[in-house]
């Protein structure tokens, strides 16, 4: 059983338009997962940038202003610090996974009493450090997978689970 010249020249189209099309497919999933690396990297970004532009007016805030004015200006800066972080889509699992919130909360709690002394700011500002340093490493580490995400949120089930 031999194939005639019209077979060949039919199997021979049949693969050029697979490969066309493999090929297609894969350029349009390596440009979404291009997509989504720039997003993922934008969103790092703005939240970096949008916690520093908050420290600073923290510090601004403390030296120019009364207490009326600066439990206000406090208070503006709380929101909008618990408004940037909540509002990544991309990266909200990884700052879930980190406790940038409540790591936060923790290091804005004092400031936010109305202890304004050099001690307390100088631990607002070594806590503020390292959450920035965590999300530059974050920013900058290969996001996770999927496999690793589900490994991820299976253990954390499990450990809620254990606990009493």
């Amino acid at each position: 059983m031999s194939l005639g010249q019209g077979s060949v020249t039919l199997i021979a189209a049949g693969f050029g338009v697979g490969g066309v099309l493999l090929g297609h497919y894969l350029t349009r999933s390596w440009q979404r997962e291009q997509w989504r690396l720039d997003c993922r990297r934008e969103e790092y970004r703005e939240l970096i940038t949008a916690l520093s532009e908050l420290f600073t007016n923290m510090q601004r805030s403390e030296m120019y202003m009364g207490s009326q004015d600066r439990a206000l200006k406090l208070e503006v800066i709380k929101a909008n610090a618990y408004r940037v972080i909540r509002d990544r889509i991309l990266i909200a699992e990884e700052l879930r996974g980190a406790n940038i919130l409540q790591r936060w909360g923790t290091a804005f709690h004092p400031v936010d009493h109305f202890s304004s002394n050099r001690q307390t700011w100088t631990k607002f500002a070594d806590e503020y450090t390292a959450i920035n340093d965590t999300l530059v490493k974050m920013a900058l580490a290969p996001p996770p997978n999927f496999w690793t995400q589900r490994l991820k949120n299976l253990r954390a089930r499990l450990s809620k689970r254990r606990e009493p």
